[in-house]
């Protein structure tokens, strides 16, 4: 089969295939559910899964395809993430309220045939044993969750009444809120299109406009700054805004970017998964999830959202001035001087409808360098009741400080510990996700007879 048949008919047996969609608004960037034929294809960033399968290369003309069977393809089917993705959603998705059935419409959905009496029994055996070891690992890690839970009450019986002595301190000497820190470009909608510090313009798109001090983005409509002065690479993204409905799907609320959109770090909304904040970027190259939790007041009131890249690589996003999700690490990118610039309410350029956000946006700050959390707190807006980590560190005495770092200790090995079953799953689909892997990888799957 051709690259595209087979990734297609991948997607088809996991039933995550979007076949409703019409044709419109140019092909689809980066991962989709739609048809191969939609995927959008870039010379300099093809897609690695076609590209093992021998789809042709548009740097130059191919009169026919080759067709070859090499170890990387059977590598590609047994480890890609895409695959191994779509076995899950098969074993998820697959109907049955037997073990027996099960099966037997996994073999259909995939091989379309029914499964031999030899297969469902080597099939019902190998789930048997899957059982025994999703139970053995649920009861370890249900050890480790208790322990972790048991290092948290110690921690917080030595910080809580430090912390509240510090809030009481606050209180009897009214200390103000915190500065926030000096963006390295800042605009107040209320005060127009130019940003305050550099005075760089801010130019309306498709209608954007500002009403009653807020930035209108919503009906394809965006704004696209001038060239910025800085070369960039350490970075943080902030932004104000309020949805208009919370059921849209992966528009971009502020976006550094090459003047193309090729490149591009955003703040963006749902586009893997819904109602959830992320760090966008060009083929997902620095995306991975927060696994923040599901957004439920955006549409309702202003959130404040700032996505900070360190020079190791770590992106952290943070809401309202708090940690969302858990950071990870990525190989940043670097941003030449007055070759890219910012958008708002656009994922990246050039722009169509699956890339725009309906919101109203009050400011958007850009900082050329990574903020930290307290900085962030700051920006935000201070809380008067946020205590710094910094805070409560010099307000321990030497005794609770030496145990705080034990539990610290402790604490980082637990989580390290529960880390380990985070790409685990379920019990009831660790081992048909293996049998649909198994079934992706057959021959009777990947070659026409």
């Amino acid at each position: 089969m051709e690259a595209e048949s087979i990734r297609d008919a991948i997607l088809s047996a996991a039933q995550k295939i979007n076949l409703g969609a019409i044709a419109e608004g140019g092909s689809v960037a980066g991962n989709t559910t739609r048809r191969a034929v939609y995927k959008q294809v870039k010379r300099n960033s093809l897609d690695p899964f076609l590209t093992v399968f021998d789809a042709p290369v548009p740097s130059s003309t191919k009169g026919r395809r080759d067709s070859t069977n090499v170890p990387a393809q059977s590598l590609t089917m047994m480890n890609d993430s895409f695959v191994t993705n779509a076995a899950l959603d098969l074993a998820r998705n697959t109907p049955g309220d037997t073990e027996e059935e099960k099966i037997s419409n996994m073999f259909r959905l995939t091989l379309g045939r029914r499964a031999t009496e030899t297969e469902k029994l080597r099939a019902e055996s190998y789930l048997k044993g899957a059982d025994k070891e999703e139970a053995r690992a649920l009861a370890e890690k249900k050890k480790i969750e208790k322990d972790w839970t048991e290092n948290s009450f110690k921690l917080k019986s030595i910080l809580e009444p430090v912390r509240a002595e510090i809030l009481k301190s606050r209180k009897s000497l009214q200390t103000k809120r915190a500065v926030g820190p000096k963006p390295s470009l800042h605009w107040d909608f209320g005060k127009g299109w130019k940003d305050s510090v550099r005075g760089i313009s801010a130019h309306p798109k498709g209608g954007a406009k500002i009403h009653e001090g807020l930035l209108l983005v919503r009906g394809g409509s965006y704004a696209v700054t001038d060239p910025i002065p800085l070369r960039v690479s350490e970075k943080t993204l902030e932004a104000w805004v309020k949805l208009d409905n919370l059921n849209q799907r992966a528009g971009g609320v502020i976006t550094l970017q090459t003047r193309n959109g090729m490149v591009f770090d955003s703040i963006v909304y749902a586009e893997k998964s819904a109602n959830r904040w992320m760090s966008g970027s060009n083929g997902f190259r620095r995306t991975k999830p927060f696994g923040g939790t599901h957004e439920k007041r955006a549409d309702k009131e202003f959130v404040h959202l700032a996505i900070t890249y360190r020079k190791d690589g770590t992106i952290t996003g943070y809401r309202n001035g708090l940690r969302y999700g858990t950071p990870y690490k990525t190989d940043l990118t670097t941003f030449p001087q007055k070759e890219s610039v910012l958008s708002f309410g656009v994922r990246h350029l050039p722009a169509n409808p699956s890339r725009m956000l309906h919101a109203q946006i009050k400011e958007a700050r850009f900082y050329d360098r990574a903020l930290n959390q307290e900085q962030v707190m700051a920006a935000f807006g201070g809380s008067s009741d946020y205590v710094s980590e910094q805070e409560l560190i010099s307000s321990l005495s030497p005794g609770q400080l030496i145990e705080k770092n034990k539990l610290d200790k402790q604490r980082d090995e637990l989580t390290k510990e529960l880390d380990k079953f985070k790409s685990q799953v379920g019990a009831q689909t660790r081992g048909t996700k293996d049998i649909a892997l198994a079934l992706f990888n057959l021959k009777e799957f990947i070659y026409l007879q």
